[in-house]
């Protein structure tokens, strides 16, 4: 560890510089998140226009792998804190993902299937376990931990710019599977990162116990029994994903479950902590609904952009002829995202903190109506534009960047206060379960989003979208749902007011 000086808070020493660890584990993420979003920004347009298949499907297809990837992250973490410990599991859902990746970039229906079993079930292990992973190098009440994770974040923002970028590129010039095993590439860079970088993670992150993972069972040992199963996980996933309407009905039956569990910790527990907790299964509720609409990007944004946007304006001509383009690839769009990000996350930090030093920072719940009222500006103003294009006509470019800058504030008022949430309003004894279930709604979340998505699909229509008018009024209901949402919520905030209050006033006090 870096060890220049030292930092003496409320009697404990801490180094003032980060561990190198850090910068392993950034670099890792950063090409993992490479990989995932560089497919992720393919995806759906592939299916569209290689394998000539419907509009809707291929949403559903995405919906459902999305779906099980959010999902994978539980026994992903179970097994790595059971049995392998992060650096195994990451090693191995680093080693699976890279070798997802490489099958899509084999032509084919059965590949593509077995390819997404292979990447969501390798997130399942590395995901989770590389960011808790992290918070081993910090000691509890470290004040290097927030600033940390907030590098560490920056990573995946910057993995995902360049994947829309790179992969966009790649697939335009020189076809979709090569772009398909560029991601493969980026994921084994990263996985040599971690290998490679080893010595500088200590002694941490081994098995609990390196007896039991030598152990046998049948005659076999346990490190084959878990390739088997990774296998088998994968080949359901793709199974799953061909069969996505399964999904349909398994999700409510697991919803009514959790909830139903949930309820019941409720009703056990003292009446301040029952008031937490359904606050909290008020907020996931209105979290999963805010999620369903903003998770367009890869699905009817995706398709908006390729056919009804003029991705060649004649004020980047030269730009494109540069570059050997003959329009900006739609993948690039996604990448409005990631900047904005970049550019306005620090600055709302900024102003929550400076808010709150002068005692005006807004409850949690009023900055999920504040996260509503930015999606429904967002679709607004996309509303407003594909209705006045003429029939046969294209939108702007440049007002797809203006609407993702939007579109990205309302993520940013609600993706990072949703986590916090649950730390501040679970009982501490059941924060794993309540962590867990807020996992699942962004799982659920994936799939009502691609249900969502299937207002606009033209299967009937292969390699065809549907016209700027169906979009025009599918834009607008959502801009209406949401605007509905954030009235709602804004109400019912008056009711949780005490909640947060009690909450704040224990935050002082400790």
């Amino acid at each position: 560890m870096y060890t220049l000086g030292t930092l003496m808070i409320k009697g404990q020493t801490y180094p003032d510089k980060h561990p190198a660890a850090l910068i392993v584990l950034f670099l890792t993420e950063m090409w993992e998140r490479f990989s995932f979003y560089g497919m992720r920004s393919l995806l759906v347009l592939y299916i569209v226009t290689q394998l000539n298949w419907g509009n809707g499907e291929a949403y559903m297809i995405l919906g459902a792998y999305a779906t099980l990837l959010y999902l994978g992250g539980i026994w992903g973490g179970a097994l790595a804190d059971r049995l392998l410990g992060f650096r195994q599991a990451i090693i191995i859902g680093g080693i699976t993902i890279t070798c997802g990746h490489f099958v899509l970039a084999i032509p084919g229906v059965m590949p593509l299937y077995l390819g997404l079993g292979l990447v969501l079930t390798g997130t399942g292990l590395f995901k989770a376990n590389i960011t808790s992973f992290l918070g081993d190098f910090y000691l509890p009440g470290d004040p290097r931990r927030d600033s940390a994770y907030t590098i560490f974040y920056m990573g995946i923002n910057v993995g995902s710019l360049f994947a829309f970028i790179a992969c966009g590129y790649v697939a335009t010039r020189y076809g979709w599977h090569s772009a398909f095993s560029l991601a493969g590439f980026g994921m084994l860079f990263g996985l040599l990162i971690f290998i490679f970088g080893g010595k500088y993670l200590e002694d941490k992150g081994r098995p609990p116990c390196e007896d039991t993972i030598k152990k046998t069972h049948l005659g076999i040992s346990y490190r084959v029994w878990v390739a088997l199963g990774v296998l088998a996980i994968a080949a359901l996933s793709s199974f799953l994903i061909h069969s996505n309407e399964i999904l349909s009905y398994a999700l409510p039956v697991i919803g009514v479950a959790v909830l139903g569990y949930w309820t019941y910790l409720a009703l056990t527990h003292t009446k301040e902590v029952r008031q937490n907790i359904f606050s909290l299964m008020v907020l996931m509720f209105f979290m999963l609904c805010f999620l369903a609409c903003w998770e367009q990007q890869a699905t009817s944004l995706t398709i908006l952009s390729e056919y009804h946007v003029d991705r060649a304006p004649s004020y980047l001509a030269g730009f494109l002829n540069w570059v050997g383009l003959e329009a900006v690839p739609t993948p690039w769009f996604a990448m409005c995202n990631a900047i904005a990000v970049i550019l306005f996350g620090g600055v709302l930090a900024g102003a929550w903190s400076w808010l709150a030093r002068h005692n005006k920072e807004p409850y949690d719940p009023m900055k999920f109506v504040i996260a509503f009222l930015f999606l429904s500006a967002a679709y607004v103003l996309l509303a407003c534009k594909t209705a006045v294009v003429p029939e046969g006509g294209k939108l702007e470019l440049f007002w797809i960047p203006l609407f993702y800058a939007i579109y990205t504030l309302g993520e940013l008022c609600m993706m990072p206060v949703g986590f916090a949430l649950v730390t501040k309003l679970a009982p501490k004894e059941q924060r794993g379960f309540f962590m867990g279930a807020w996992f699942m709604g962004l799982a659920f979340a994936q799939y009502l989003a691609a249900l969502i998505a299937k207002m606009t699909a033209t299967d009937d229509l292969v390699g065809e979208a549907a016209p700027l008018s169906v979009y025009a009024d599918f834009f607008t209901e959502i801009a209406w749902v949401t605007f509905a949402a954030a009235a709602l919520l804004f109400v019912l905030t008056f009711f949780m007011r005490p909640v947060f209050h009690r909450a704040e006033e224990e935050k002082a006090a400790a």
